[in-house]
Formats: structure tokens, C-alpha cells, sequence
């Protein structure tokens, strides 16, 4: 009998993987994702090194399957995967580039615009390219990831230098992923109808229900934005792998033969869109359990019988480099709610808003914690697909303050779902957060909504980390699988 509950056990041991894990370090949030993807397939009892860019990899009785993560960073921190082991090199060149100032601009810039999606690519374009040639070229390194014969290459497609690199060191069974929602850089190179009239590119402020103007501008914005990426970013890249693969390397076609594509994306949450079976929704993965709070702020929320407001920008945008007079819009519209408490991230040590009893600013929150607690009335937030996610995972209302790049479409997504209000960044007044705040206090149904928001995300037949384990062990044995593949 003990052999019957032991033999799929024994089983999954026989058959463990080893996988290799590209992640360039272009973004905390990017990372966070594959570090994410990293640590859900080690904690199915397999053993994870993750290999910051090129210091040769030290095998340590590595007896279960094996994940390296390639990463590639510049000077931002994020977090590593909890349970892999982490080496690293630097980078071999320096990167110019204010992150913070690049960041603080965004409350006064206008950022749907194509010059704005240009901004986007150019930085794209100066960094990863150089990136993938440095990695390219330390053979060293590829030799030794050659001889480890990896089952599998996870990859995110943002940068493609890791499909690349996958050819360097002979994997040819590889998944795609995207730490993005769907997007039209993910499903054009697949085949996948991507219908401007209703499925809202990844920059666009819109909805999948546009008026024939937005409709127009979807349009024209899918041919420039291709034009766009191709100029600044493609031909770069088709240079860096001419240089070390071979002249008629062809990068799509290798995307087009993943064995699957992951996306950030959750079905009840995102715009409904047609979509493959090549297409994995994965989104939530990142999602953490509520975390347990000290006691000062389970003091303090558990005291605040009235309602709590959370106010976070996420951890690259910070609320100190506002403008003054969106400081002051913040404390007129925290005075007008003294019954009250806010939370505001805030991470300098001012003066402003020091006379609002109702007013705690911190340069740090548990934030998964405070989303779970019963007094929360509503996160204010930029939009990050991140916080949007875990938004609805908690069945909290919103109100969306979008910056830049996706944020407008992800605050179209729950706005669609009844759950937020959306302010623009330049009318950002007491008076439009006042009303926003009072709508959702006053009209149920936006907590109403979340709630079963929230439902249909946890009671779903199989959740995201389900299918990220099913279909990555799928894809080491079958690889690229052509049945998926449209013949368009």
C-alpha cells in the first residue's frame, strides 16, 4: 500500500528537468515576474541556481531538476528568486541613463503619444542590444552553459536575445513569456488576429469598446508602433545576432516556434481578445499570500473603524518627486476625509502633510497585508500591471492614477470591470480625487464588483501556477508543438 502512495513521487523525481532561465534585468517589475516563474518551479522540489550574468556556474550536488536564471543588471535593485541560488557578473559596459529622473518626469509628461512610445523603444534600443552583445560574446560562459544540457529555455520576449542565446548553447525546446499583458507584440509574429477595432494596443489609453475615432487612432498607432519597434529596436538586435549566429538568423521565427507563449495576463480580468493554445495566461503568479503586519500597523488598521485609503506609486515612481502643487492636491483631498486614515507612500522626510492626524506617510508598506484588511476602502495607485493584479486578487476598488507605457490600458481594464475610477495625471485636483473617493464610498457596487472579481480569479478550475508547472513539464518533453500553429 505504502508503494501505491509513493510511486508518483518516485515518479516526478525520475523526470525532473533541468531549465534554464534567461532574465535580463531591464526592470524591477520584468524581473519580479521571472524570478517569480523561477521560484514556483523550484518549489516543486527541484533545486535552483540563478546566474547573474557570467560568472561560471558551481554545480553543488545539484541532484533534482535544475533552474538557472541568466540575469543580466544594470544598477537597479529587485529581487532575486527566494529559493535559488544566485551568481553573478557585472555588466561590461555603463549605461547612462537617470532612472529616477527619468521617473519623476513622468507626472508632468504626456505619455500616450508616439513620441512618447518612441521614448519607450529608443530606451529599449540603447540598452538591450549592447546588453545581448556582451552576453554573446563571453564564450566562456556559453561554453560552460553548453555542457550543462538544459531540457528546457524559459525566456520573456521583451528582449530577444535570449532565444538568441538558447541557439548559442543548443536548446531548441524554449517557452516565451511576457511579464506584460497580451499584447501585440506577443500575437502579431504568432498569427493571432489582433483586430484594432476592439482589442486596444498596449500603449493606448483605450478599452476594447472605442468610439470610431479611438478606433482610428488604435489603428494608426499599431502601424507606427510596428514601424517604430523595427527602426529603433529590430534592426539593432539583427546586428548583434549577425555578429555572433549567422547571417540569416531569423528572430521571429524562432519566437513563432515556442513551444508556448506565457503571458502575464488573467482572462477574467484583461479585455477578451481571440487567442491559441500556444497563448498560457500565467497572470497572478506574482500575487503574494497577505503578509503578517507588526504591530503598529495592525494597530493602526484594525483602528481604523471608518476606513483605510492606501496611496502607493509603485517602487520606481515615488511620490516625493511630485510636483508641489500635486502634493497639495494629495493633503487638500486628505483633509476633506477626517474620518479617514491614509496611508501614503512617501518617501521622504518632510513637512508636508505633518498637521493631518488622519495621515500616516511611510517610505515603505506591507502592502499584500493592507490590501487584505476588511477596513480598506480603496488603493490608489499608477497602474502598474503588478498592483492591478494584486488589486483584483484582493477585491479592493481602485482609483488609477496612470503614468505611462501600459498603465493607461491596464486602468481601462478594471475600470471595464466596475472596480476603479480613472484620474488623469494632469487633473490631478482635490477636487477630482475628492469625487472619485466619494463615488466609490457612496455606490456599492464597485466594492460590490470587486468582490466578485476577486471570486472569479480564486475559484477558477485551475489557477496560474497550475498551468505554469503543467505546461512548462508539457514543453520539455514536446517542445515546439506545430499543431498550435496557425498556418496565416
Amino acid at each position: 500500500m505504502l508503494t501505491i502512495f509513493l510511486l508518483p513521487l518516485l515518479i516526478h523525481t525520475a523526470i525532473s528537468y533541468k531549465i534554464l532561465i534567461y532574465a535580463p534585468h531591464f526592470s524591477r517589475s520584468h524581473l519580479i515576474f521571472m524570478s517569480t516563474i523561477a521560484d514556483i518551479l523550484a518549489h516543486t522540489g527541484h533545486e535552483v541556481v540563478k546566474k547573474r550574468a557570467g560568472i561560471s556556474v558551481i554545480r553543488q550536488n545539484l541532484s533534482l531538476q535544475t533552474i538557472y536564471s541568466l540575469e543580466f543588471a544594470p544598477n537597479v535593485t529587485a529581487p532575486n528568486p527566494k529559493e535559488a541560488k544566485v551568481i553573478t557578473k557585472p555588466l561590461s559596459f555603463e549605461l547612462n541613463f537617470d532612472l529616477l529622473g527619468f521617473m519623476s518626469r513622468m507626472w508632468d509628461e504626456r505619455q500616450t503619444t508616439v513620441f512618447a512610445l518612441i521614448k519607450i523603444m529608443r530606451l529599449m534600443g540603447r540598452f538591450l542590444p549592447r546588453l545581448c552583445d556582451s552576453v554573446l560574446e563571453d564564450t566562456a560562459t556559453i561554453e560552460q552553459f553548453r555542457k550543462e544540457k538544459f531540457d528546457l529555455g524559459i525566456s520573456e520576449h521583451i528582449d530577444p536575445c535570449g532565444l538568441a542565446y538558447f541557439e548559442k548553447i543548443n536548446v531548441d525546446k524554449y517557452i516565451s513569456t511576457d511579464s506584460l499583458c497580451l499584447n501585440e507584440d506577443v500575437t502579431v509574429p504568432l498569427g493571432i488576429d489582433s483586430n484594432p477595432s476592439f482589442v486596444p494596443l498596449l500603449y493606448n489609453p483605450f478599452s476594447d469598446e472605442m468610439s470610431y475615432w479611438e478606433r482610428v487612432q488604435n489603428f494608426m498607432r499599431s502601424i507606427s508602433s510596428a514601424i517604430i519597434r523595427h527602426i529603433v529596436v529590430d534592426l539593432a538586435f539583427s546586428g548583434v545576432f549577425r555578429k555572433h549566429l549567422r547571417s540569416d538568423f531569423d528572430i521571429k521565427e524562432k519566437f513563432r516556434k515556442s513551444a508556448f507563449a506565457m503571458v502575464n495576463s488573467d482572462e477574467y480580468l484583461d479585455f477578451p481578445r481571440p487567442v491559441t493554445h500556444k497563448i498560457v495566461y500565467i497572470g497572478g503568479i506574482g500575487v503574494k499570500k497577505p503578509e503578517s503586519m507588526n504591530s503598529d500597523y495592525q494597530k493602526l488598521l484594525d483602528s481604523a473603524t471608518e476606513g483605510v485609503v492606501y496611496v502607493s506609486f509603485g517602487s520606481i515612481l515615488r511620490s516625493e518627486g511630485m510636483p508641489t502643487e500635486t502634493k497639495e492636491a494629495f493633503v487638500s483631498f486628505f483633509r476633506k476625509f477626517p474620518q479617514i486614515k491614509f496611508i501614503w507612500k512617501y518617501e521622504k522626510n518632510d513637512t508636508i502633510g505633518s498637521d493631518l492626524n488622519n495621515l500616516v506617510k511611510v517610505s515603505w508598506a506591507p502592502q499584500s497585508g493592507i490590501l487584505a484588511h476588511q477596513n480598506l476602502k480603496a488603493f490608489i495607485t499608477h497602474g502598474g500591471l503588478n498592483s492591478i493584479t494584486e488589486t483584483a486578487h484582493s477585491g479592493v476598488p481602485a482609483i488609477v492614477i496612470p503614468m505611462f507605457a501600459d498603465q493607461m490600458r491596464n486602468a481601462k481594464m478594471v475600470e471595464k470591470r466596475g472596480i476603479a475610477r480613472i484620474i488623469d495625471k494632469r487633473n490631478i485636483t482635490g477636487e477630482s480625487l475628492t469625487e472619485a473617493l466619494e463615488e466609490i464610498l457612496r455606490n456599492d457596487r464597485y466594492n460590490k464588483a470587486a468582490k466578485r472579481l476577486q471570486q472569479l480569479i480564486l475559484q477558477k478550475p485551475f489557477s496560474a501556477t497550475e498551468r505554469l508547472i503543467k505546461y512548462t513539464e508539457h514543453a520539455v518533453v514536446f517542445g515546439h508543438i506545430d499543431n498550435l500553429d496557425l498556418a496565416s
